[in-house]
């Protein structure tokens, strides 16, 4: 599990694995027995589509908040294990990418878009992880929550 939430000068954040737990992450793998099966999870995505998508308007921030902005050297350090999945979040957008063998899945949320309706296209609801042997896979479960009409909340 890596924390991908890096505060910044400013006492904000933004996407990025830290130095300390790249050495961890070197280390903990190179002890793995050759083969072993790896899952990660990341709060924020290391591998997203989500910059093709989110409004333009996302885009004017001082940090980086949609993935972490030094992902390729976390995925240069995972190239070299059986990693079979990267579980994510952070989004509320429920993504599946492959890379490489690598299966990138990231979640929607309960809240869907804090409690107001779907968010960018992906309603309230969990996902279900399944391992088998190699193979994962997914699938996103939705409950049926009804957002309440309100004038005072923009959806």
């Amino acid at each position: 599990m890596l924390d991908s939430i890096g505060i910044t000068a400013d006492r904000n954040y933004e996407g990025r694995v830290d130095e300390a737990q790249l050495e961890w992450l070197r280390a903990d793998l190179s002890a793995q027995p050759k083969g072993q099966r790896i899952v990660v999870i990341t709060h924020i995505p290391l591998l997203t589509a989500m910059q093709c998508y989110e409004p333009v308007s996302w885009l004017d921030t001082p940090h980086n908040w949609t993935f972490v902005t030094n992902g390729r050297e976390v995925l240069r350090i995972l190239k070299d294990y059986n990693v079979v999945a990267v579980l994510q979040g952070h989004s509320h957008v429920y993504e599946r990418i492959e890379l490489n063998g690598i299966r990138f899945i990231s979640t929607g949320a309960v809240a869907g878009a804090d409690w107001r309706g779907s968010f960018l296209g992906t309603t309230e609801g969990y996902t279900e992880i399944t391992i088998d042997g190699q193979d994962v896979s997914s699938a996103y479960v939705t409950y049926g929550f009804a957002t309440p009409y309100r004038e005072d909340v923009p959806i």
